[in-house]
């Protein structure tokens, strides 16, 4: 089972999110997934931590949709948004919130719900390079 959408569905269970959790479905049997966002944003880690958990990751022809952003919400962003393709929303880099009361995942956590208020859809925040670490002794 792919990790990510494990994520998602644990997201979508402590949120209440019954829109999310239909996303996670999804996820679980997409037979392609393109992965767009912003130069910077980490587009290319969450490409690489989806396929590394055997989703397949294509630039066209995609079933699903992850927009990757980082920070904030930009007028491109809105623009990779407006689609009829299934979209996953991924707040990447939640490492790097600042040093904020609770800690940068926590202030990742509620910048991804301000976020997710302004679009009225789910966003999810990600650390993807820690998606395929590999540890050893």
């Amino acid at each position: 089972m792919s990790i990510f959408a494990d994520v998602v569905e644990q997201f979508a269970a402590q949120t209440s999110n019954s829109r999310l959790g239909a996303v996670a479905a999804r996820m679980r049997s997409p037979s392609a997934v393109a992965v767009r966002g912003r130069c910077g944003v980490g587009r290319d880690a969450v490409a690489g931590a989806l396929a590394a958990s055997g989703v397949p990751v294509v630039t066209a022809g995609a079933d699903l949709q992850v927009v990757v952003l980082a920070e904030v919400l930009k007028p491109e962003d809105r623009t990779l948004l407006a689609t009829d393709v299934p979209t996953v929303v991924v707040l990447n880099k939640a490492d790097l919130s600042g040093r904020v009361s609770g800690g940068p995942l926590a202030s990742a956590a509620r910048t991804a719900a301000g976020i997710a208020a302004t679009l009225g859809r789910p966003v999810v925040p990600m650390i993807a390079h820690l998606a395929t670490v590999e540890l050893d002794d």
